[in-house]
């Protein structure tokens, strides 16, 4: 047997390097990054005490990380091994001059993936030699990242060719193009630390609770089935967290993310963002810019937080805030409480019982199905209560607000308000300021009975238009009970006149009070008020 091994060594001090050196396969297996952007792929080979690399001699290396060096010392050498043992074969290196560009992870102890050129290799670290063979050509393009820490004090660099190649195993087998993206970063079914590059990676975590982090690029990032922690980085990103409870942010960039499965952290960071809960109860944040939030199955927590935000619960009960700007809210199904918060705001709750709040700014507030309960807060707000028995309150300033459908209860607030009770049995109080109060709506009040009440202020009461009088058709089955009718405060009634308007004692249901009758058909009973005093604020049109 005769073997024989020429080298030219450069000896640099750590002092005197430059580069990134980062960990594939634990204390032996690491890459170094040129000055010149050039990634190479680095293996320490324990029993032949020599590692293979496609570096220059004299090229310029930069050397950063986690790093424990005793002697300080970067060994960069040119090897040539010619060897004409048929019975122990060298380590099996292929077409390792001059290679770059990206790698993936450790698949179980001694294994993981490159891809270049768009083609997808396998590479095994054969326990034999403690070598690499990589199913590849010379100069295609690899990249390796990860970090390094070195327990025996020294780095053995070295370009190494094969002269006489007897007895060479063959090359592992290979993952034909398809199986994954190209440009792709896999893990394994293990926790696992995944950085990305500054291109667009395509990073799979595939098992194992692992951390994920896309960096620059636009990036494709998937999670495990595990419960992983996503970091997109910079740029507008694809993440897609699989099963588990994840963790994922966006961070900068205009974002797309779904959560999957399971109870999931989502925060789009800045940028106009999509993020989609889809199953599990999630907690979704939009971060800074215009954001479109939508939870999906399970009670979600939603926050619009800056930005003009749109923000679906979809089904379930969810917590939905718009945050700062001008949103636009919908519960959908599920009892769902839902906060405008600052800016104008358009709020829905759609199916179920709801709980809306504008808060401050100009809100559109509409109630959907269900007994809903909605404060339009501060501001000049529209409420539409819609299906159901709903209890609508306007709070500060002027609003509109409208009953809809079923039996309301509606409250003026302060402001000067304009509040209809609509269709069915409603109350309505105008609370402080000068309101317009209307009981009736669309069926001009027919087989229906409204309470209003005006509170401080001069209010009027409308009880018909000029073509028709509310509360007309049932005889003294519909009418509406004006509580608190004063004129000295200045409260008017507008009513239409048609043949004749008739005042007399009203004791329907214990009411008492002042009764008044268009054409024969009781249409109001004022509480509490001499016939004088009606007629002394009554407007016929």
């Amino acid at each position: 047997m005769t073997t024989i091994i020429t080298r030219t060594q450069l000896e640099l001090t750590l002092t005197e390097v430059a580069g990134t050196i980062f960990s594939i396969t634990g204390n032996d297996t690491f890459i170094l990054t040129a000055d010149n952007g050039q990634n190479f792929f680095v293996d320490l080979i324990d029993e032949l005490n020599t590692s293979i690399l496609g570096l220059q001699i004299g090229q310029s290396i930069t050397v950063t990380g986690f790093i424990n060096l005793e002697d300080n010392r970067l060994n960069l050498i040119n090897t040539i091994l010619i060897n004409d043992d048929s019975t122990r074969p060298p380590p099996p290196i292929v077409g390792l001059q001059t290679i770059s560009g990206t790698v993936g992870f450790v698949v179980d102890d001694r294994q993981f993936i490159l891809n270049s050129n768009g083609q997808i290799y396998f590479v095994n670290l054969l326990d034999e030699f403690n070598a690499i063979a990589l199913n590849l050509q010379p100069n295609q393009p690899i990249a390796i990242s990860g970090t390094v820490t070195l327990e025996n004090g020294r780095i053995d660099v070295n370009s190494t060719s094969i002269i006489d190649g007897v007895n060479i195993p063959t090359p592992p087998p290979f993952i034909p193009d398809g199986q994954f993206p190209p440009g792709s970063i896999i893990g394994n079914n293990t926790p696992q630390f995944i950085q990305g590059t500054p291109n667009n990676d395509t990073v799979f975590g595939l098992g194992g609770n692992d951390t994920i982090d896309g960096q620059a690029g636009e990036d494709s990032l998937f999670g495990s089935p595990g419960s992983d922690s996503i970091f997109a980085g910079i740029d507008n990103d694809t993440i897609f967290g699989n099963e588990g409870a994840d963790t994922i942010n966006g961070e900068i960039g205009d974002d797309s993310i779904l959560g999957n499965q399971d109870n999931d952290l989502l925060d789009g960071g800045e940028g106009n963002d999509t993020v989609v809960g889809n199953e599990g109860s999630d907690e979704i944040d939009g971060g800074g810019g215009d954001d479109s939030l939508v939870g999906n199955v399970g009670s979600d927590s939603i926050f619009g937080n800056d930005g003009n935000d749109s923000i679906g619960g979809n089904e379930d009960s969810d917590r939905l805030d718009g945050g700062i700007g001008n949103d636009s809210v919908a519960g959908n199904e599920g009892n769902d409480t839902i906060f405008g918060n600052d800016g104008n705001d358009s709020i829905f709750g759609n199916k179920d019982n709801d709980r809306l709040e504008g808060n401050s700014g100009n809100d559109t507030i509409r109630g959907g199905k269900g007994n809903d309960i909605v404060d339009g807060g501060f501001d000049l707000d529209f409420i539409l209560g819609e299906l159901g028995n709903d209890e609508l309150s306007g709070g500060e300033s002027e609003d509109l607000i409208f009953g809809g459908k079923d039996n309301d209860f509606l409250d003026g607030g302060g402001g000067n308000d304009t509040l209809s009770g609509d269709l069915s049995n409603d109350t309505i109080v105008g609370g402080i300021g000068d309101d317009l109060i209307i009981g009736a709506g669309r069926q001009s009040g027919e087989n229906e009975i409204d309470f209003l009440t005006g509170s401080a202020g001069a209010d009027t009461f409308v009880l018909g238009n000029s073509d028709v009088a509310f509360y007309s058709g049932a005889g003294s089955s519909d009418y509406g009970v004006i509580v608190d009718f004063d004129n000295l405060e200045g409260d008017v009634v507008i009513a239409f006149g048609g043949d004749g308007v008739v005042f007399s004692p009203s004791s329907i249901e214990t009411q008492g009070g002042t009764g008044v009758f268009v054409d024969g058909d009781l249409i109001a009973i004022f509480i509490g008020v001499t016939e004088l005093e009606v007629q002394s604020g009554l407007i016929l049109i």
